[in-house]
């Protein structure tokens, strides 16, 4: 597997496919999130974080409970 491509806190988002960042970085993105922070009063659930999926690829997210990975589901989805 990968290094991670970013890490939140405790969480980790993972390319596990081995494209290479050339690569996709050439083909359309299904979903790219670009500096995004998720904030719930004080507490910063999602801080800076940028990322890019392309057609084909697997992503994992990895963390611990209360690290992020509910809120970045479901920003991805518009529920936030």
């Amino acid at each position: 597997m990968d290094e991670p491509e970013n890490t939140q806190g405790d969480a980790s988002i993972r390319r596990v496919n081995g494209d290479t960042d050339n690569a996709a970085d050439s083909r359309i993105s299904l979903l790219r999130f670009e500096d995004v922070t998720v904030s719930f009063g004080d507490v910063k659930a999602l801080r800076n974080l940028s990322f890019n999926v392309v057609k084909g690829e697997t992503r994992i997210i990895l963390g611990a409970a209360g690290s992020g990975k509910t809120v970045l589901l479901k920003t991805a989805m518009g529920l936030n």
